[in-house]
């Protein structure tokens, strides 16, 4: 998900950092950046949180995905 990545560097966050914010392991959170997983609506929520957007913005990401 191309945007995950451009707002994790946007905050100059690392991938290890954003999923430690994000509570997930690091190799699930480099597979849902990078598009290969899919997340769960708990770690979609999860992620949004660590973002500091609102959850509804993870409908979006899901869209997205499905696209």
């Amino acid at each position: 998900m191309k945007v995950l990545r451009h707002e994790r560097e946007r905050l100059e966050l690392s991938r290890a950092e954003m999923a430690r914010r994000a509570q997930l392991n690091a190799a699930t959170y480099g597979q849902i950046e990078s598009g290969r997983l899919v997340p769960y609506a708990p770690q979609l929520k999860r992620i949004c949180k660590a973002l500091g957007w609102p959850t509804a913005r993870g409908d979006e990401l899901l869209e997205e995905c499905a696209g």
